[in-house]
């Protein structure tokens, strides 16, 4: 029932457009793992492996670059040659003894960090407009080789207010001129790609979410010195269907019904003075430890951390 395109699903899925990937391969590369057809690292230091796959594997890839893409076939002569070429680049950072390696510092105090978040996760996410992989704290456990009972504490990271690049469901979404002063002050562009950041209240909805199927234990509030400016400061403590009149408390993953929902938000007084040079959380500005109390209550998990500003030394521990 979709028109699949390179970069993603288009018009016709969500009626939102396309993705927003970052158009670096990601995507492929997770198919090809999926389907059991890929190359591991390994296979890189392996001749006999690296040929007998590539046997299998290369006249399927051409078959699809001809009839779909309109692309000439690669030969397995320039892709042994690119092979070789990676397993250069990657040697420094392969270890064969990754065993081992786990065992030696298992015992160790050892921080993971995950990139992307909860909403970007391929199967938590508002999927189809996600990521590929797994970066609900739960993809640790897989990606480093640890078990998930060595994981004693997850942080959960999250701005005074919602960012989102690339396309996706967004309820809190300011398209006016409020969302533009939040972007000009947290400069909201993405990093890979330099596209503007879509930017909203914080959504109290998608964070208790987020603490629920991240197993989080405590957040990192960032960037809440970006309000430092508002008089009033909203906070979405619900979803409103408007074909019904429907509140909802918890988040829904049909994504398909987000165009029908609207924000029911919490209004609470700004604290319009400035954060930035303040080092304890008994210093901060009383409407701001009430902003941060709130959001506390709502999303079900203590705010340990919070940064107002860039610097190491502008974040605060509570």
């Amino acid at each position: 029932p979709y028109h699949i395109e390179v970069d993603g699903w288009s018009e016709n899925n969500a009626g939102k457009g396309k993705i927003g990937t970052t158009k670096k391969g990601i995507g492929p590369t997770y198919t090809d793992k999926m389907a059991r057809c890929a190359f591991k690292i390994q296979d890189l230091y392996s001749f006999e492996a690296l040929n007998e796959k590539i046997d299998m594997i290369l006249p399927v890839k051409n078959k699809t670059l001809e009839k779909v893409y309109g692309i000439e076939p690669y030969t397995k002569e320039c892709i042994l040659s690119l092979c070789e070429k990676y397993a250069e680049l990657f040697k420094p950072y392969v270890c064969f003894e990754w065993q081992d390696m786990l065992n030696r510092f298992k015992d160790k105090s050892i921080l993971f960090e995950g990139a992307q978040g909860v909403m970007l996760d391929v199967d938590y996410g508002t999927y189809p407009f996600v990521t590929s992989s797994n970066p609900i704290a739960g993809g640790a456990v897989t990606g480093s080789g640890y078990g998930p009972t060595m994981i004693k504490d997850v942080i959960g990271v999250a701005k005074a207010y919602v960012t989102r690049v690339g396309e996706g469901p967004f309820v809190t979404e300011l398209a006016d001129e409020t969302g533009k002063k939040i972007q000009e002050i947290g400069h909201e562009y993405g990093v890979t790609t330099g596209r503007a950041r879509r930017c909203g209240w914080f959504d109290a909805v998608i964070m208790k979410y987020s603490v629920l199927v991240g197993g989080i234990t405590k957040v990192a509030l960032t960037k809440i010195d970006v309000l430092d400016s508002f008089d009033e400061i909203k906070i979405c403590v619900a979803y409103k269907d408007c074909r019904n009149d429907k509140i909802y408390t918890s988040y829904p993953t049909d994504v398909f019904i987000h165009k029908y929902l609207e924000p029911v938000y919490e209004t609470m007084p700004g604290w319009e003075t400035p954060l930035s040079d303040i080092k304890t959380y008994d210093d901060m500005p009383e409407n701001a430890k009430k902003y941060i109390s709130r959001l506390e209550d709502l999303i079900g998990a203590p705010i340990n951390i919070i940064s107002v500003g860039p610097d190491r030394e502008q974040t605060i521990f509570r």
